[in-house]
């Protein structure tokens, strides 16, 4: 009895898994494990599944600021620290903004990044 082959990744023409958020991976993988279907259909519909997750658009955060970048990967910077950084980060974070950083935007940021920090940590 001879089996058909099974299409290949390409010619199902699926989401590549390195190209997916950790969401849209969690997304795909649990469609496809509850999924009764056959692995071919059960593959196409968690891919369907990834798709609808992205039309929500509910990782489209837009610029990070950098800020949050930097309580994330690095709190406990003191405010001096914070301070000689900031305006650099902030120019490459976001190139169209304006090109002076006063001393409060400067103080809120660190707010932020402080607020930030402890709710990583």
């Amino acid at each position: 009895m001879r089996t058909r082959p099974s299409a290949s990744h390409n010619e199902l023409n699926l989401l590549p898994w390195g190209r997916m958020s950790e969401r849209e991976k969690m997304v795909w993988a649990s469609n496809y494990a509850r999924n009764s279907l056959a692995p071919r259909e059960a593959a196409v519909s968690a891919d369907r599944a990834v798709a609808l997750l992205r039309e929500l658009a509910i990782d489209d955060y837009g610029i990070i600021q950098p800020e949050y970048d930097a309580a994330r990967s690095c709190p406990g910077l003191s405010y001096e620290e914070f301070r000689s950084w900031y305006p650099t980060a902030f120019k490459i974070s976001v190139p169209n903004a304006s090109s002076q950083i006063d001393e409060k935007e400067i103080k809120d940021a660190f707010d932020r990044y402080h607020q930030s920090a402890c709710d990583f940590y």
